[in-house]
């Protein structure tokens, strides 16, 4: 079993309510897709061979609950999730249709955590 939990975000990839999509740094944008998607990609194809020559295995990619919906100003983040969603559904398929059902790939999207301080008395 494989689980992919690479996952991240720079602030140069995040829009501020007060910027627009011009004010995006690009090499902000680029290490983020690099993480979330390349991230997911480059083990997906180690151990999807792996899995393949013994005809066993499963991968679990975790995307985000960002994905469906527009739902912050993490653009960098949403669309490199979005990217490696896509290629989750193609790996799925493609392991599918070359290795039999023996392989299985899915990504899973947790929900929202509300992260609340408590303090020392």
């Amino acid at each position: 079993m494989l689980i992919n939990a690479a996952g991240g975000n720079m602030p140069g990839a995040t829009i501020a309510p007060n910027d627009s999509l011009f004010d995006l740094s690009l090499e902000d944008f680029k290490k983020v897709a690099d993480l979330n998607l390349l991230g997911t990609v480059l083990p997906s194809l180690v151990f999807g061979k792996f899995m393949a020559q013994i005809d066993s295995g499963s991968i679990i990619n975790v995307s985000s609950m960002a994905v469906p919906q527009a739902i912050t100003h993490v653009v960098g983040h949403w669309t490199s999730k979005a990217a490696m969603e896509n290629f989750t559904r193609w790996m799925a398929v493609d392991m599918a249709l070359k290795f039999g059902d023996n392989i299985r790939v899915n990504a899973i999207a947790p929900g929202f955590l509300l992260l609340i301080k408590i303090s020392n008395y």
